[in-house]
């Protein structure tokens, strides 16, 4: 399982931690080992390092599920 997080700046690197922070309790929550991913770049950027991980992971069937909903994250 993986978890990813983004921010949009490095303006917003606290906001990334946070979003890290969030995640992680989630998914230590569900029991389950999990890899964390994350990037600083635009969402409209698709040359980001860890959004094309995540997206090999999904291909490669080496991830069931993935939680991508960063904003929802930063709202809790």
């Amino acid at each position: 399982m993986s978890g990813y997080c983004r921010v949009s700046s490095h303006k917003q690197k606290a906001d990334l931690e946070r979003q890290i922070d969030n995640v992680k309790t989630y998914l230590l929550a569900k029991g389950q080992p999990f890899e964390m991913i994350s990037d600083i770049g635009s969402g409209i950027n698709y040359k980001k390092k860890g959004f094309w991980e995540l997206i090999q992971e999904e291909t490669d069937g080496k991830s069931h599920k993935s939680n991508a909903d960063t904003k929802q994250c930063t709202e809790n």
